[in-house]
């Protein structure tokens, strides 16, 4: 896997970015300089909806629900 130095990729059909994406969002969470949000509900729509109003404008997100 190639080491990636910064967060910001925009381009999602192959190389590096792809490899980025290809391990579990486990791996993803726990990269320094990663923040983790959690929200539960009682399905994935209510938690969706909670994890977006938490979003930072400016910002770019992974979002997981499930």
């Amino acid at each position: 896997m190639h080491k990636i130095s910064k967060f910001r990729i925009l381009d999602f059909r192959g190389g590096d970015s792809q490899e980025f994406f290809s391990v579990s969002n486990d791996t993803i969470a726990n990269m320094n300089g990663m923040k983790v949000v959690h929200a539960q509900g009682k399905s994935t729509m209510t938690v969706g909806k909670r994890l977006i109003k938490q979003a930072e404008n400016g910002k770019e997100y992974l979002l997981s629900v499930g």
